[in-house]
């Protein structure tokens, strides 16, 4: 799948949210190219910035906590429907690469439903599926194979975080680590 997908002319997408669940929404969103050239960067300003702070009750930890991306940071920010059509343009035209894909998707139903806009016409490959079923370690029931966070995956792989600079945790980064995920895959495979 890796050699296959690194022959396309493929974009990865990745987003950061406010937090897990329906009312969250997407706080910052990349977009890169299969040579890994930024077509998209962009935070933007939820209707909710406080539900950045908002801590789990399991865990004691917030959206802020994972990312950094606190409410002052997106003051000035466009609003989702700002961007929507420069983001419909980049997803809709090319195969879509996405870590952990129902988790982005969701939100991006998610926006585009409270904004009343039309979801681009998009079924990306997710590329945490696809590490998993490559490094083959079982999952919980038969068939499927234990999924691994971002991080892991790169670690397994031995790509040097360093590499990323700053942007560890960002949209762009987490773009920037799926193609790296994936380049690793298909030169590992």
């Amino acid at each position: 799948w890796a050699r296959a997908m690194l022959d396309e002319d493929f974009v990865v997408l990745d987003t950061e949210t406010t937090g897990l669940w329906p009312e969250d929404e997407i706080v910052e969103i990349a977009v890169i190219d299969r040579a890994g050239a930024v077509l998209l960067n962009q935070r933007i300003q939820p209707q909710n910035p406080a539900r950045l702070l908002k801590r789990d009750a399991k865990s004691g930890i917030c959206a802020a906590d994972i990312h950094g991306i606190m409410p002052a940071m997106l003051e000035g920010q466009p609003r989702f429907p700002a961007v929507y059509e420069q983001l419909r343009q980049f997803i809709s035209l090319k195969p879509l690469v996405i870590y952990n894909a129902d988790y982005d998707m969701k939100m991006l139903n998610q926006d585009c439903a409270r904004h009343s806009l039309a979801m681009p016409l998009v079924k990306p490959d997710c590329a945490m599926k696809q590490f998993a079923a490559w490094r083959g370690v079982p999952g919980k029931y038969p068939g499927e194979y234990r999924w691994v966070k971002l991080d892991e995956a790169v670690t397994l792989l031995g790509v040097e975080s360093d590499r990323f600079g700053e942007d560890v945790h960002s949209a762009l980064g987490d773009c920037q680590r799926t193609l790296a995920v994936l380049q690793g895959m298909a030169l590992n495979g």
